[in-house]
């Protein structure tokens, strides 16, 4: 890893504390998702990241943005989420403010997210050993709704967290709560789906392309093997 990266992380790392704060200060209930929410869950895999991911009631997002502008944050409004960016020196940074209501754009799937149900906070560490201090302490999305919204999402830079996620902390995730969850949502056939688009990534070669690009490093044999042998028991029968 480059100065490049450790500058996106000290950004980060600046900005994560004063966000969450401004949150705060708002009253609302929120939770962060995407490339934070799965980081704590892993240690060699931990992606780089310049955006944040917040989930609130769609009744609170004004609330949220206001307070984001008040930091210096360049608002764009979009239905169902809005971006607010600020140029930190050669750093854009990005906070992504999402309706709990989540519709992937790329598949147009719904998923409900509970932002009231999570109640404790969990800290956040840098990737670099030299911001350690700077570990933080946010309400991260549960971890099988992140597996949920990972596979439903269907990106790249989420197919590289969700295969991050099996490699490190599938002992973690819970399956029976996991497939209570995408029985209640309905979602059977969508997650089926989004788990065959990932094998085949997988047995081609691109997600192991898109592995190495982001770890500069290949997936091995026996990696390969542990994933097609976990993948299957993500779905209900």
């Amino acid at each position: 890893m480059n100065q490049q990266h450790r500058l996106i992380e000290q950004v980060l790392f600046d900005e994560l504390p004063k966000v969450i704060e401004a949150c705060e200060q708002c009253g609302v209930d929120y939770v962060l998702v995407g490339a934070l929410a799965v980081r704590p869950y892993l240690t060699r895999f931990a992606r780089l990241t310049r955006d944040l991911d917040i989930v609130v009631r769609a009744a609170e997002r004004e609330k949220v943005l206001s307070a984001l502008t008040l930091l210096g944050y360049h608002v764009q409004r979009a239905p169902g989420w809005a971006a607010a960016t600020k140029q930190i020196g050669h750093v854009e940074f990005i906070v992504d403010i999402m309706d709990d209501t989540i519709c992937e754009p790329a598949t147009n799937q719904k998923y409900q997210v509970q932002v009231a149900s999570v109640t404790m906070a969990t800290k956040i560490q840098p990737v670099f050993e030299e911001f350690a201090s700077r570990a933080c302490m946010a309400p991260i999305l549960p971890l099988e709704d992140a597996v949920i919204l990972k596979l439903l999402s269907g990106r790249d830079k989420d197919l590289i967290d969700h295969t991050a996620l099996l490699l490190e902390a599938f002992r973690k995730i819970d399956l029976k709560s996991l497939h209570e969850k995408i029985t209640t949502a309905r979602l059977q056939m969508a997650m089926s789906m989004a788990v065959a688009e990932w094998r085949n990534a997988l047995e081609s070669g691109e997600l192991g392309y898109l592995w190495e690009v982001t770890y500069d490093q290949p997936l091995t044999r026996r990696q390969v093997a542990s994933l097609l042998g976990k993948i299957d028991q993500l779905v209900p029968e």
